[in-house]
């Protein structure tokens, strides 16, 4: 999303922030799609879906949408997708375990509510 922004605005730059060790770090921002249960003309949805997650459709993400393809056999050519890898050099892309991100939530809610009293 933030080099869409930077393409609009010039002022705009991207940082990674660095922890004690100067390793650069970034966390995805996983986008998900599925079909709700009894959605109407269903069959379609299901269409859309392939359609969205086909390779054609992803070798398009970079230069229609400045984004990264969800698949990993898709590399564009485009120069949207080489400014992304070029951004990305040198930071690490940090996947936190979700299952226990949601295991840990109700104590880290109670310990923020403790903290800041809120």
């Amino acid at each position: 999303m933030n080099m869409s922004q930077m393409a609009d605005d010039p002022n705009i730059r991207v940082f990674w922030p660095a922890g004690p060790s100067g390793e650069r770090s970034a966390l995805p921002l996983p986008y998900t799609i599925g079909l709700v249960t009894g959605a109407p003309d269903a069959e379609n949805g299901k269409k859309l879906i392939e359609f969205l997650l086909s390779k054609e459709a992803q070798e398009t993400v970079s230069s229609v949408a400045i984004g990264v393809p969800a698949r990993k056999d898709v590399k564009p050519a485009d120069e949207n997708f080489s400014r992304l890898n070029e951004a990305l050099k040198g930071v690490t892309i940090w996947t936190p375990d979700w299952a226990q991100v949601l295991k840990d939530l109700p104590a880290d809610v109670k310990r923020w509510h403790e903290v800041t009293g809120g």
